[in-house]
């Protein structure tokens, strides 16, 4: 008795549904008359089935490349932030690297002009050096 009641009540939804989707497609295919023949012309019918396999192969192909760079984004992400992390906080702890040794300034005036001098001959010759190596690597010299 149950059986009979709830296959009496999945008729009385399948039926209208049923009847609905019909005369939906019916109507559709008389406005489109080249279609509607599409479907009846077994050439037809076969170049749409195609055409419809090459798109939904696309679609396929391009929902794999989607969940594909989605994971790898997911298992990369906490290389990333652990990279990143790392980045900042060895920038914040950084200690410089450059340990030159400035010598203090003289006292008095001469004693003080002597050794700007000589500094600026030190960075004379640096200069130079760094003039030459430059024109070694970019060949400008003969």
């Amino acid at each position: 008795m149950l059986e009979a009641l709830q296959k009496g009540t999945l008729n009385t939804i399948v039926e209208p549904l049923q009847q609905l989707i019909t005369t939906s497609v019916q109507t559709w295919l008389k406005e489109h008359p080249v279609l509607a023949w599409l479907f009846d012309h077994p050439l037809g019918t076969l170049l749409l089935f195609i055409l419809l396999w090459l798109l939904l192969g696309g679609l396929l192909k391009a929902i794999s490349s989607l969940t594909e760079r989605v994971w790898v984004t997911l298992l990369q992400s906490p290389l990333k932030l652990t990279q990143w992390l790392v980045g900042k906080v060895s920038k914040n702890l950084s200690i410089p690297l450059n340990f030159a040794i400035v010598a203090s300034p003289p006292e008095t005036k001469e004693k003080r002009l002597s050794y700007i001098v000589n500094r600026l001959e030190e960075l004379k010759k640096e200069q130079d050096e760094l003039w030459q190596e430059m024109t070694k690597i970019l060949d400008l010299k003969s």
